[in-house]
């Protein structure tokens, strides 16, 4: 059984992250500090003591946004709606604490993304090349 809760943020455990689902590390110190001065939230999919799963937001400048800067989920997990259920837990929460808006920023090299994104309500607002 997948259980998702939230976590502390700190840029080992971001690091942590990155390396499990990217396979490189895409946060910075710099990253982490900026997200730990402004509201935030880490949630972790987990079944029993694995780690299959996460998401990462935080409020960005535009007042009552949310930016859901950060996830994923492991190949083996994937397809079973446990990255849905990582947005959906992080929009409750960003909704409690008054946020109006939420989004997020994804590149052509993930297509899950832009799909989750369009079965979520999501509306594409730009689209830029990606640097990889």
């Amino acid at each position: 059984m997948i259980v998702i809760q939230p976590e502390i943020v700190t840029f080992e455990r971001v690091a942590e992250l990155d390396l499990m689902i990217f396979g490189e590390l895409i946060a910075s110190t710099q990253k982490v500090d900026k997200i730990l001065s402004v509201q935030h939230l880490l949630l972790v999919a987990r079944e029993g003591d694995q780690t299959v799963g996460f998401k990462l937001g935080y409020a960005d400048d535009r007042p009552g946004h949310f930016h859901s800067w950060l996830g994923g989920v492991i190949p083996k997990y994937q397809r079973q709606g446990i990255a849905t259920e990582l947005l959906k837990k992080q929009e409750e929460w960003a909704r409690t604490k008054g946020f109006r808006t939420i989004g997020f920023n994804t590149f052509a090299e993930f297509p899950a993304m832009q799909v989750m994104g369009d079965k979520n309500g999501y509306r594409l607002v730009r689209t830029t090349n990606s640097l990889m």
